[in-house]
């Protein structure tokens, strides 16, 4: 009985110490951020930052595959579908969101480029259905 506790207490030490947080070459969010409450409520929402903005990088990059596949189908039409703008607008969104600081970008200037790719998404599928 006394092993099997041992044991136990040993696996449950071991998890812990892997519990600790993560070097600081590996984590985006600073260190003193992490060390008291307050850091670690400013290091999730930097976090959560940065997982809207990767999140906003796919999207871009799913509209532009998405362009290309118009343009693609494009080529064998006698009437041309313009591509040219959304391809325009969407580099333009892509470098808004390439140059962005986590740490000074305010969450209303996320939503304001959130509502812009809603709206290129809304003109890449009228795109599509122009075909």
């Amino acid at each position: 009985m006394k092993k099997m506790i041992l044991l136990v207490a040993l696996i449950i030490g071991t998890q812990a110490t892997w519990a600790k947080a993560p070097a600081e070459a590996e984590s985006s969010v600073p260190m003193e951020h992490i060390y008291n409450t307050e850091g670690k409520i400013q290091a999730a929402m930097l976090l959560q930052k940065e997982n809207r903005v990767r999140g906003m990088k796919i999207q871009v990059l799913e509209l532009l595959q998405r362009v290309s596949t118009v343009e693609k189908l494009n080529i064998d039409r006698e009437y041309k579908v313009d591509v040219s703008e959304a391809i325009h607008n969407l580099k333009d969104t892509e470098n808004m969101i390439e140059n962005l600081d986590i740490f000074t970008t305010k969450d209303s200037r996320l939503n304001d480029i959130q509502d812009s790719l809603i709206d290129l998404a809304d003109s890449v599928e009228s795109l599509t259905l122009e075909l």
